[in-house]
């Protein structure tokens, strides 16, 4: 159970780092979309919103992780559903940068980041499932 909630904070904590694009000065926003090839002109509206609302849906997640890590016991299914969705996220990032054709530095380590630990999460719940909250064997 311990590793269980220890890779559901560290899962809370990665998306909870997404407050900071909520608050971050369009400018510098401009600058990292220029570092990593995508251009420096963020100065459309739509861009601006649209950079905004993922941030905060990202960091809202954190929130939901940070909720299952406290007590995975508690919320019984959200467990698995939080680890496949964050594995789901990362198909989706690896999927998008090679269609898109970005250099692989700027998504290779949201995949692995999301892929592996949403398969850790998922495993560590099935292996919790199998030896119940006392130790033995039975269900989450």
């Amino acid at each position: 159970m311990k590793a269980l909630r220890l890779l559901l904070l560290l899962a809370a904590l990665m998306c909870l780092s997404g407050f900071i694009g909520v608050f971050l000065p369009m400018e510098a926003v401009g600058k990292l979309a220029a570092r990593y090839g995508a251009g420096g002109d963020v100065s459309k509206p739509f861009f601006e919103y649209l950079f905004r609302l993922l941030s905060a849906a990202v960091a809202s997640c954190g929130v939901f992780y940070l909720l299952l890590a406290k007590d995975p016991a508690r919320h019984g299914p959200l467990v698995p559903v939080g680890g496949g969705a964050l594995a789901f996220v990362g198909a989706v990032v690896l999927g998008t940068g090679l269609s898109a054709g970005m250099p692989g530095l700027v998504y290779v380590l949201d995949f692995l980041g999301c892929t592996l630990l949403g398969g850790l999460i998922l495993a560590a719940w099935a292996a919790w499932g199998r030896k119940g909250p006392e130790g033995k064997e039975g269900k989450p």
